[in-house]
């Protein structure tokens, strides 16, 4: 199975009429009821994290091969692709620096990954006397969210 995305026929998730195809930010969604371990349990924060790096990578490497070609090693200029993991209640934000797609060397050009571990965006949010409260809302999360979309 090839590990590509495909839209369309184009290798990243980006219709073919949008006129500026560069993936800036990638969105994971976290449902602790569809993502599991093969055994049934439960799935690791450390886990979460590489599955953080696993699609950025994915979607960055996809990018690559189609700016440079399918045997391309050392890139010409890095791609850099933000990651935000969710279930909604917490976030995970990465940021990917692609440099090279030589993963076999030892030594020379290496890949950037820095990640932030886990902010939890509130504690609550329900219905109090017919009002909707979030309570302990966390305004760094959206400060985050705010900084990859305007970097």
């Amino acid at each position: 199975m090839n590990p590509m995305i495909r839209w369309n026929n184009s290798p990243i998730p980006v219709r073919p009429s949008v006129t500026k195809k560069h993936p800036h930010t990638t969105w994971l969604h976290f449902n602790s009821t569809e993502v599991s371990n093969i055994y049934e349990t439960p799935v690791t924060p450390v886990q979460i994290l590489g599955r953080s790096l696993t699609h950025a990578f994915t979607v960055a490497t996809a990018y690559a091969k189609q700016l440079y070609g399918e045997d391309v090693k050392d890139l010409p200029e890095p791609i850099h692709l933000n990651c935000i993991q969710t279930d909604g209640q917490r976030f995970h934000f990465g940021v990917l620096e692609l440099k090279t797609l030589n993963l076999d060397g030892t030594e020379g050009t290496k890949n950037v990954w820095y990640c932030k571990n886990d902010l939890k965006m509130y504690d609550s949010c329900r219905y109090l006397s017919g009002m909707p409260v979030l309570e302990n809302n966390n305004p760094k999360v959206y400060d985050y969210i705010n900084a990859f979309y305007n970097c």
